[in-house]
């Protein structure tokens, strides 16, 4: 089995490059592989890393043409997010391995039990963040049959909505193929108050998961509850301690505390109480460096019961200015001609 991170284009982000170096770490026996088209030298420095090119195909390029979402919005965000889920099943169908994906903004536990997902009975396993929106934070693929399953189901949902994503085709390969995935437990079920609508289908792979791995993986709620939303959403500011009206979890509900021994995010209650990953949506690199990740964790736990709040993040403020300007002149000049 390898870890994969998925990078498409633009440059390596610092964050990105502090998570490889901190799996590669954590994980010596395992081959961490990072897909990308970038051409820009990267050096993780370390033996179990490998930088696999990736060139897109003539299917990337269909993909990219028959989706409407707005290409100038974050070198084509839309578009990468979706062509990397292509790239995924592109890479175990090539390569015939089992996979591990991880987000480039998903931190993962030292002790997350790698060999327990080969003992899961359905070959596809990620989390679900709300109804019909899956999430690929954390994405398990056993084999070439699943990955072709997955990739083919892909793109026929693009060509059928050209406005789809990414979260939005895994949501639904969920509820139309749910013998070929499982969900992966994202919050503890039995604090009943914490959550809301979950089908029965996803509560028993809750059930299911959750006692395979003992433990949680955070589809995006916690991370972003925690350590702040991504303030490139909200011109610089980053929200802290909200929670989305359209995920089943309510992150509030919840008791969070620091486990000195494993360095990571517990539950303050029940005896399967880890997560195993933590998805930073803020995408703040101090979270990514492994001597700091327990000052920034403890910080946020402290915080936990405060209400809604806000930091301004200048860089990104300043950025975000930026490229409004830029935009606005691009527009002018293409209105010109």
């Amino acid at each position: 089995m390898e870890i994969v991170f998925v990078h498409f284009g633009s440059k390596f982000p610092k964050y990105l490059i502090l998570n490889l170096k901190r799996t590669c770490e954590l994980f010596p026996d395992f081959l961490i592989v990072l897909i990308t088209d970038s051409p820009e030298k990267l050096e993780i420095g370390k033996d179990n890393f490998r930088k696999s090119h990736f060139i897109m195909n003539s299917d990337y390029e269909v993909l990219n043409e028959n989706l409407n979402h707005p290409k100038d919005f974050r070198n084509n965000f839309w578009f990468t997010s979706l062509a990397r889920i292509y790239a995924l099943c592109d890479y175990v169908a090539f390569n015939n391995v089992p996979i591990l994906h991880i987000e480039s903004d998903v931190l993962i536990a030292r002790d997350l039990p790698m060999d327990r997902f080969v003992m899961c009975d359905r070959p596809i396993a990620y989390t679900v963040v709300g109804k019909r929106s899956g999430v690929a934070s954390v994405m398990w693929i056993k084999n070439s049959q699943a990955a072709i399953y997955l990739r083919d189901y892909a793109a026929k949902s693009a060509q059928r909505d050209p406005m789809t994503t990414d979260m939005k085709i895994l949501g639904q390969y969920q509820v139309d193929f749910p013998q070929r995935v499982r969900v992966l437990a994202s919050f503890p079920i039995a604090n009943a108050s914490s959550y809301k609508s979950l089908s029965p289908q996803i509560v028993e792979d809750f059930t299911y998961t959750e006692n395979l791995f003992e433990g949680f993986f955070d589809a995006a709620d916690v991370g972003r509850y925690l350590l702040g939303d991504d303030p490139r959403n909200h011109r610089g500011f980053k929200l802290l301690r909200r929670q989305l009206e359209t995920s089943y979890f309510s992150p509030r509900e919840i008791r969070y505390v620091y486990s000195e021994t494993r360095n990571f995010l517990s539950t303050a209650f029940g005896s399967q109480n880890r997560f195993y990953s933590l998805h930073i949506h803020s995408k703040d690199n101090v979270v990514f460096e492994e001597n700091k990740i327990q000052g920034a964790l403890r910080r946020a736990i402290q915080n936990q019961d405060k209400p809604e709040g806000r930091i301004l993040v200048l860089s990104v403020l300043f950025k975000s200015i930026k490229n409004s300007i830029l935009r606005r002149m691009n527009a002018l000049i293409a209105g010109q001609k």
